[in-house]
């Protein structure tokens, strides 16, 4: 399916016959300006690739979102949100036993290339300011962990038999990594244990993903995980897209927060990158974009 995003315009006249007059009307075609994103501009991004000290090849294709629309100072949308980003792994290496006396610690690293708004140029984006000259975007365990959750998940352990919180922490991370929701479902305790979490937390846009309405669905969210993965996404509206990309934060969220409860005091040993965790790039260069108006 098309996507949603910025797409080129085709010049088109749209008829509409008025009441009995027998009169048609004609709509003029939007029209076409050219504008420049600044090299510097701030690109607020979304991870969509689950990646781990350690595991992740050097080199790998990491696929990256947009997550919020990027204006300029007249508030035209330059570049959407839900408009693909690519970059590569560019340093990976898991912490061992004696990695602190060996001063080798984990590292994790991207490397950003472009976003692609449909029909228009790729504009490069790098992972810092020009002034920084940094290539480079460092996970670490401050900015990959979240620890909003930790003290309902804590409950939940504390609550729950261990084995059924591990089964939950592998079937998100199942979903988060593959797009298969099937094991979120596929257990009653399972499935249990996740609505208990987000009953006892404000992930509003994940619980509408579980919610009983047949309007949204954790496959439809797998969908749209795969197929961005892929190099394309599932035409959204604007307003399904913010909320699939919230529920996809917050799924990350939870399932960071549930991974660091079970470790316990064993964590910090890697850097895990959840699907779902923020990241900013920035526009390496200025480049020309057309942009639409009414």
């Amino acid at each position: 399916m098309k996507a949603f995003l910025a797409i080129p315009v085709i010049a088109s006249v749209l008829f509409a016959v008025a009441g009995c007059s027998g009169q048609t009307v004609i709509n003029p075609p939007d029209k076409q300006v050219q504008a420049t994103l600044s090299a510097g501009t701030k690109v607020p991004l979304v991870l969509l690739t689950d990646l781990r000290a350690g595991t992740a090849d050097v080199g790998a294709k990491v696929a990256l979102v947009v997550s919020e629309d990027i204006k300029d100072s007249q508030g035209r949308v330059l570049v959407p949100r839900g408009t693909l980003a690519e970059g590569e792994v560019a340093e990976s290496r898991s912490e061992g036993m004696l990695s602190a006396a060996m001063n080798r610690p984990a590292r994790l690293a991207v490397r950003f290339f472009t976003i692609k708004p449909e029909g228009q140029n790729a504009i490069a984006i790098t992972a810092a300011p020009k002034s920084e000259g940094d290539e480079v975007f460092r996970f670490t365990s401050e900015n990959s962990v979240p620890g909003r959750l930790e003290a309902e998940v804590k409950n939940l352990v504390d609550g729950t038999q261990r084995a059924t919180v591990e089964d939950l922490n592998q079937a998100l991370e199942q979903f988060l990594s593959a797009g298969n929701a099937e094991n979120l479902r596929g257990g009653a305790e399972t499935e249990r244990a996740l609505r208990q979490l987000l009953d006892a937390t404000d992930l509003k846009s994940a619980k509408k993903y579980l919610s009983e309405d047949g309007k949204s669905s954790l496959d439809d969210l797998g969908k749209l995980l795969a197929s961005a993965r892929s190099g394309s996404i599932t035409a959204l509206s604007t307003g399904d897209i913010a909320l699939a990309l919230n529920a996809l934060k917050e799924l990350g969220e939870l399932a960071g927060s549930i991974e660091q409860g079970l470790k316990g005091a064993f964590r910090g040993h890697t850097i895990h990158a959840q699907v779902g965790t923020g990241v900013t790039a920035y526009v390496a260069r200025d480049a020309q974009v057309t942009v639409r108006i009414p």
